[in-house]
């Protein structure tokens, strides 16, 4: 949902910084990457004794 909801506008914004769609694109994805690995730390925090289950 966060995705589909700002990738577009997200990828012309930086497309229209950036002067390239390639790397508008690779810059958005490696943004979402980032957001939701980020939520999903804080949502699921995992113990160093835990760590290798997950990792």
């Amino acid at each position: 949902m966060l995705y589909g909801a700002h990738h577009g506008w997200l990828v012309n914004w930086l497309h229209g910084r950036l002067g390239c769609s390639h790397q508008a694109a690779d810059l958005a994805r490696d943004t979402f990457m980032r957001v939701l690995l980020a939520d999903r730390r804080r949502r699921w925090p995992v113990s160093c004794s835990n760590r290798g289950i997950f990792w």
